[in-house]
């Protein structure tokens, strides 16, 4: 085994996209508690481009904490498995100074990789292609005055929680599946992870307006907003597998080297 080949993990699903919004559908519910055409194709794609602009950070932000939630203990598992460390036994262990270098230097490389796709405008395209797949030229201006009315952050926050939750469980294999025992536990426990990893870029939920924000949430275009959040965080999540593994491939000697280092300094 090289530091590259990891026991179980994880393929991309098959239809993951549908099984998401099967998913999506039960989860909402427990979350939720000429001159004219051209004049008229000008101000749907003004609606469109200020719900971008609303919305593309958090997005951002849930794509990739459903990447760290699937990485980073992969990460770990090519750290603990480098050839390098073979000989070390024992001694190999993430209470070590230097497995903790080795895995610090190899996350590095996974945030630059990161950071450089969600600098691309791949993220902004993704969400304008589902916004105008879901949501029509007449709900739009709808949903973009619900998320800067007085429930928008509350909104924001139910549907970015909604879609990690939503992708982490339906990304893998190894999660439950929709009425299967454990499922409602681990949603609960994602939606803790949330809590935890969403930090600023996520706005806050105002309890004052819990009530409007659910009653929202479970309208037509309410709910056609969810699906949109899910269709570009899984999309998104998606290349950023596709980052990540290259990185694994283009970088593995350089990777190595590292890795090796980090061994080296604990003999």
């Amino acid at each position: 085994m090289n530091g590259f080949e990891l026991d179980d993990r994880p393929a991309p699903a098959v239809g993951a996209l549908k099984a998401a919004q099967r998913l999506g559908a039960a989860c909402i519910a427990v979350l939720a508690l000429g001159f004219a055409g051209a004049a008229t194709d000008s101000a749907a794609a003004s609606v469109d481009e200020a719900i971008v602009a609303r919305v593309i950070v958090p997005i951002s932000a849930v794509a990739r904490m459903v990447e760290d939630e699937k990485w980073k203990p992969l990460l770990d598992e090519i750290v603990q498995n480098a050839p390098a460390a073979a000989s070390l036994g024992t001694r190999w262990t993430p209470q070590s100074a230097g497995w903790q270098k080795a895995r610090s230097a190899l996350g590095a490389r996974y945030t630059r990789n990161v950071d450089a796709y969600a600098k691309s405008d791949h993220m902004p395209r993704t969400l304008q292609a589902a916004l105008a797949d879901t949501i029509s030229t007449d709900e739009a201006p709808v949903y973009e005055k619900a998320l800067d009315g007085p429930a928008g952050s509350t909104i924001i926050r139910y549907q970015a929680q909604t879609a990690f939750v939503v992708t982490v469980m339906s990304n893998s294999p190894k999660e439950p599946r929709y009425g299967q025992p454990g499922w409602a536990e681990r949603m609960t426990a994602l939606r803790k992870v949330f809590d935890e990893r969403a930090g600023a870029a996520v706005p806050h939920e105002d309890p004052a307006q819990k009530m409007d924000a659910g009653k929202f949430i479970g309208d037509p275009i309410g709910r056609k907003g969810t699906q949109v959040w899910l269709s570009a965080v899984g999309k998104s999540a998606l290349k950023i597998d596709g980052v990540v593994n290259l990185m694994l491939f283009d970088e593995q000697n350089a990777i190595q080297r590292e890795l090796a280092d980090a061994v080296a300094g604990t003999r």
